[in-house]
């Protein structure tokens, strides 16, 4: 009897091992929509079961001193990747406390441990999967609109640099900006070159314009967002209120890292979420098992807080992520009606540069690069790593040109084109600089062409009253957006922008002004398409 106890306790200490060692990651993948049947989530599955039978051994081995140890780590661990951003205490604290716990457990409780956490991973099985993107729809006074209004879209499109902040030394015949400058210029828009944002991150530039401030430091933004567990909520959007007020039925394409629907006041008729690391996107993808077998693995290894604080290498997919919800946003516009507005924030695009100019995807993911180099903090980059990343950054900006002219098209085909308001615009720039505006040190020291990299953005308007055309004025964001959101036009001259000038942030102050400097590259004239 002796012997079939200590046999029943090595089989329930193996059963608890593999069930923790998997549960989390089958809550994982099911959560992203991923085919559990596919051939890099089966080697997964078989890593964990693995490495689960090496831990539920490593608990029995040496009875209650290394079971207590083994199982509170475990313990520790899940919830370190089931919870979002957990405080550090809190993992201390249930490591403990799970500690003392399996200090106890043997025999019997031990077996109906074990038979718990089986349970918990058979239901892990069963649980609803998630989709690509969350569609919500929310009260029904949001569904009335004035059809007289026409169907405006607006593209927020994220980290995208201004035509002339393109820097001249990754593009000394022009190539890439007056591609940028044509496509939008003879499909009728009225482009601005120099436009530029007065802030270098997304949760700051945005919730200024929104509420057509200009003047206030970075602290504003603090009064116009709430941080999440996953990223920032804008709480005040005067914009949505006055669009809503005006007539439109707002539809929004938010992501996780900044939401808009929600708030308080401002009906949204529906609102499309869409998560920044979505695994679907190379679910179909000709990348090789292997490839998509790292990048599964390195996506799951950022759910841990500890991970990331031990600084292993990151995975990110926003840019694969954004561009998979380009065939839902066409769709809805193409079934849209007037009095319809769509308010799209789509990180395109933004790292990691996965496409070439084409909108083929890289064959190697390791080849993929981000606006920073890791090596380098507290700066981003040195010159070398600088331009490493600004050709395929530049590639990636060419796609996303090519895919927003291919959806624009097929409005065209479907005769809806000509008549809908269009306004696309940044937050900040490319930020592929070598230093950034937030230290004190690497403030003081940034460079003209590191400011441009910062702040440049892309700002570009198709409406009534607007004249198509190239416009070189150095015009703040800001005002600019103010501008046309409430009088459906952008005056003569820069008088009424306001000073040139942007905000750096400090640990010792919320603000720096510093001034924008002018662009120095010139472009060869437009020629219209016939």
């Amino acid at each position: 009897m002796k012997s079939d106890s200590i046999q029943r306790d090595w089989l329930a200490g193996i059963v608890a091992g593999i069930s923790l060692s998997l549960t989390p990651f089958v809550v994982f993948i099911r959560h992203q929509g991923y085919l559990i049947i596919r051939p890099e989530i089966l080697i997964c599955f078989t890593a964990l079961i693995v490495l689960g039978l090496v831990f539920g051994l490593l608990m029995e081995s040496g009875g209650r001193f290394s079971r207590a140890p083994v199982f509170a780590s475990l313990i520790a661990v899940t919830f370190d990747i089931q919870l979002t951003d957990p405080n550090p205490a809190l993992l201390w604290v249930v490591f403990g406390a799970t500690l003392v716990a399996g200090w106890f457990i043997r025999g019997r409780f031990l077996r109906i441990t074990a038979v718990i956490l089986a349970v918990m991973l058979g239901a892990s099985f069963v649980s609803p999967a998630s989709q690509k993107g969350v569609r919500t729809r929310n009260i029904p006074e949001a569904t009335d609109k004035d059809e007289s209004l026409p169907v405006f879209l607006h593209l927020i499109l994220d980290e995208h640099i201004g035509v002339e902040g393109i820097p001249k030394e990754f593009d000394r015949d022009g190539y890439h900006a007056e591609n940028l400058r044509d496509a939008y210029v003879d499909r009728g828009f009225r482009v601005f070159g120099r436009a530029y944002s007065q802030y270098y991150n997304t949760w700051v530039s945005l919730p200024h314009i929104f509420n057509f401030d200009h003047t206030a430091g970075t602290e504003y933004a603090t009064k116009r967002t709430r941080k999440g567990t996953k990223g920032f909520r804008v709480t005040k959007n005067r914009y949505l209120n006055r669009m809503r007020k005006k007539g439109y039925r707002i539809h929004v394409y938010q992501t996780e890292f900044l939401g808009y629907c929600g708030e308080k006041g401002v009906p949204i008729a529906s609102c499309y979420t869409y998560g920044l690391e979505t695994l679907s996107s190379i679910e179909r993808s000709g990348m090789s098992t292997g490839d998509k077998l790292r990048m599964i693995l390195g996506v799951y290894s950022r759910l841990s807080k500890i991970m990331v604080d031990l600084r292993v290498p990151p995975v990110r997919l926003s840019s694969l992520s954004a561009m998979g919800v380009l065939g839902s946003l066409r769709d809805d516009l193409l079934n849209a009606t007037p009095g319809d507005m769509f308010l799209v924030h789509l990180m395109l695009p933004h790292y990691p540069y996965a496409y070439d100019e084409d909108c083929t995807m890289r064959g190697d993911p390791w080849s993929w690069l981000y606006s920073y180099d890791p090596d380098m903090e507290p700066l981003k980059n040195d010159l070398k790593s600088r331009a490493e990343r600004y050709p395929p950054y530049l590639d990636q900006v060419a796609c996303t040109t090519k895919r927003f002219g291919q959806m624009f098209d097929a409005l065209d085909e479907a005769e809806l084109f000509e008549d809908m308001t269009i306004l696309i615009h940044s937050d900040h720039g490319s930020r592929i600089s070598l230093r950034v505006p937030h230290l004190e040190a690497a403030g003081s020291r940034l460079r003209e062409e590191d400011t441009i990299d910062c702040f440049s953005t892309l700002f570009a308007v198709k409406a009534p009253g607007i004249t198509p055309g190239y416009d070189r004025r150095l015009l703040p964001l800001g005002p600019l957006f103010e501008q046309f959101v409430k009088h459906g036009r952008v005056p003569p001259k820069t008088e009424w922008a306001g000073e040139q000038q942007v905000y750096f942030k400090r640990s010792d102050d919320p603000s720096v002004i510093h001034p924008m400097p002018e662009f120095r590259r010139r472009l060869s004239p437009h020629t219209p398409e016939r």
